[in-house]
């Protein structure tokens, strides 16, 4: 035991002796480990990249990315590794020539990407300790828990609040994952029309985020101040929102239906309009139904991936009867929605 315990001493601290690495107290050998750990890390990537610098080179391709009216090629070269680095039994010889990969690039996502670094910058920049905005993070004199959702905004417009029966349940780091869906939606002009995704991990709220979201969307179109309603798009203040409310369309996985149904049941304080789930292609003139009305009303539809996909690509309503009015609710639920939540998206 003893002796294999000094062979590992050996192979994991070369430099030091072994009465060295026994002496250690525990914060110093903790901090020794680390560093070679590290060493041993470096080292197999180094030697991965290296390996991978030993493959045939490929033929290049440019690829043009445009944005605006430019249409230069976007290129990403990436050489091998310098001889110097290469293994001593390998010659630089024996490469071709240094590979040079041609990468294709979005110049269009690269601008967004810019873009929405400016929003979290404003954004960042806009978390300061004035007094009175965490006055607004504790409540007024009235007990109404006041918390604003776009802190970034321009001078010249109001705060828009989270509903209070919300404002007095949401956690900290909610509030930071509604800011965020609440900025990147509410981009417009250049900056618009990316939409957002929300990666926190699971247990951490996502749909009731989604739900406040949703909520506050409703909110904020339907006002009857401009200083709230000119901060939301024009597709998120269409004309007639004051008489329905905003279509939202949930996808999700079948099993997560009825838990999206009792969330917003939970959250919404029932300012989301009528819910309908759509669980069957079977039960075709109900689906018809419920799609009319949302058309007409507003509120949520929530349906499955599969089902939406075999209504919407090429998808047929089962039904006894002659439905002919599939093509318009197939388009209805293309081009209908004003807002989309796509809940644990799967390539399958």
């Amino acid at each position: 035991m003893g002796h294999a315990r000094d062979l590992y001493l050996r192979w994991m601290f070369p430099t030091q002796s072994r009465d060295e690495v026994l002496a250690l107290d525990d914060k110093s050998f903790g901090a020794l480990f680390t560093e070679v750990q590290a060493g041993f890390f470096t080292s197999m990537l180094r030697k991965t990249f290296v390996k991978r610098s030993l493959v045939s080179p490929i033929k290049p391709s440019p690829v043009k990315a445009r944005i605006g009216s430019s249409s230069a090629p976007v290129l990403i070269s990436s050489s091998d590794e310098r001889a110097s680095e290469l293994p001593s039994t390998q010659h630089p010889t024996s490469l071709k020539k240094k590979r040079k990969r041609y990468v294709p690039v979005d110049a269009a996502a690269q601008h967004s990407r810019k873009l929405a670094a400016d929003r979290e910058r404003r954004y960042n920049e806009s978390q300061t300790t004035d007094p009175s905005r965490l006055l607004n993070m504790v409540g007024s004199d009235s007990g109404r828990i006041e918390i604003d959702i776009n802190p970034a905004r321009d001078a010249d417009t109001e705060p828009v609040l989270i509903v209070d029966s919300i404002a007095r349940r949401i956690k900290p780091h909610q509030i930071d994952g509604v800011r965020f869906l609440w900025r990147e939606l509410t981009a417009s002009g250049d900056e618009g029309g990316q939409g957002c995704i929300l990666a926190h991990t699971m247990g951490l709220g996502k749909t009731m985020q989604a739900i406040t979201l949703m909520v506050t969307l409703n909110e904020s179109a339907r006002s009857d101040d401009v200083r709230i309603t000119s901060q939301l798009p024009k597709h998120l203040r269409p004309k007639g929102i004051r008489d329905r409310y905003l279509r939202v369309l949930v996808i999700c996985p079948p099993s997560l239906l009825q838990n999206w149904r009792r969330e917003i049941n939970e959250w919404s304080d029932n300012r989301l309009g009528n819910i309908f789930t759509i669980e069957s292609a079977t039960h075709g003139s109900s689906n018809i139904d419920s799609v009319d009305d949302w058309m007409q009303n507003g509120g949520v539809i929530l349906i499955g991936y599969h089902i939406f996909s075999s209504f919407v690509v090429g998808g047929t309503f089962k039904s006894k009867g002659d439905l002919p009015d599939v093509a318009r609710v197939r388009e209805s639920l293309i081009e209908g929605p004003e807002a989309v939540v796509a809940d644990e998206v799967s390539p399958n």
